[in-house]
């Protein structure tokens, strides 16, 4: 049995993820709502989880300058 691994997200997640996004959201049409500037400007807020090499979930967040708390 493998480990999962939880890795900050990089630009090279954008594509496997977006790829798939619509069907983890039951055929919702969510990749318009995640632009690749999300995995180039909150990697450190954001987050990857990684099985045997495929990624299995992911975690965009941003702290926001308008209301930062």
């Amino acid at each position: 049995m493998s480990e999962v691994v939880i890795r900050h997200v990089e630009q090279e997640d954008y594509q496997p993820i977006i790829s798939v996004v619509d069907e983890w959201w039951g055929g919702r049409p969510m990749a318009a709502m995640l632009p690749k500037l999300f995995f180039v400007h909150f990697s450190s807020t954001s987050f990857t989880a990684v099985d045997d090499g495929q990624i299995v979930g992911f975690l965009i967040g941003f702290i926001s300058q308008t209301f930062p708390d």
